[in-house]
């Protein structure tokens, strides 16, 4: 199969999204860094799909998920983290590659995702899996998860292990399902972190979605996100998830756009001299 035969509007996240999340994910996630051993391996998986080369060439990333699949014995003796590891790379598939067609791909990858744990580490990479494909796309029904499968998969996360990444998912999921207990459980631990463990941006996002759910929201909530905005991919879902519900709010002024704009504009600059720089270094 070409290149060109395969779609990469998939699952409705572009390029610049793909790598966004999965640099937060393989960088930022103490989920992941706790899970000692694993680490080298997680580092080995997901670097080398962050660069922009081969996000834009499916072939390739199908081909690097294959063999670290095969390569799983190698590198992970116990059952527990090749199951955790092998939850992971269906994470990857169903987010990197084009959709099936027929959907059975997928379905088959979130049977395996949903299987049974062999043990702690497992369990909750099942559970952290699902929360982030629940806000990632959980516009699409098979991606989607119930209030009380949320509930379950947050009690199998062992105390003290909750991450950023999961609370920034799953609030982006309760506010599509308007689920209020689980938006303030995000932005409790989103305004425990601050200014520390926890970036601006996410408890800003999660802070706007939690007062625009209860009616509350302020331009100022809307301009003080834009401002902190650091990544096009985070702009990028703001006006996916976000944008219309603000305008509707009243809260989009012709100077609000103007900043949205032209923070647009600074980031993909910025992301353009980035890849000059890194083009130039050889």
């Amino acid at each position: 199969m070409s290149n060109g035969e395969w779609n990469m509007q998939h699952a409705g996240l572009s390029s610049s999204q793909l790598s966004f999340w999965l640099s937060r994910l393989s960088r930022r996630d103490e989920c992941i860094r706790s899970m000692g051993r694993l680490m080298g391996w997680y580092e080995l998986a997901v670097d080398p799909l962050l660069g922009e080369n081969l996000l834009r060439d499916p072939l390739a990333t199908a081909n690097r998920l294959a063999w670290l699949r095969e390569q799983l014995n190698l590198w992970l003796a116990g059952a527990d983290e090749r199951n955790a590891a092998q939850r992971f790379l269906c994470f990857l598939e169903l987010t990197l590659l084009p959709v099936d067609p027929d959907g059975e791909l997928q379905q088959e990858l979130l049977d395996c995702i949903d299987s049974e744990a062999q043990g702690e580490q497992s369990a909750l990479m099942q559970s952290y899996v699902r929360v982030v494909l629940a806000g990632m796309l959980g516009e699409e029904e098979q991606y989607n998860i119930t209030h009380g499968e949320f509930q379950r998969l947050m009690q199998q996360v062992p105390s003290g292990r909750s991450n950023l990444e999961m609370w920034h998912a799953a609030a982006q999921w309760a506010y599509r399902n308007a689920h209020s207990d689980v938006l303030e459980q995000a932005l409790e631990f989103c305004v425990m972190g601050y200014p520390g463990a926890v970036d601006e941006q996410a408890w800003r996002m999660t802070n706007l979605m939690y007062r625009l759910h209860s009616g509350r929201a302020i331009s100022q909530d809307v301009e003080c996100l834009i401002h902190c905005f650091d990544h096009p991919a985070q702009l990028e879902r703001f006006r996916e998830v976000l944008l219309s519900d603000c305008d509707e709010a009243g809260l989009m002024s012709r100077e609000m756009q103007y900043w949205l704009d032209r923070r647009d504009n600074e980031l993909r600059r910025q992301q353009l001299q980035v890849a000059e720089d890194v083009r130039a270094a050889g």
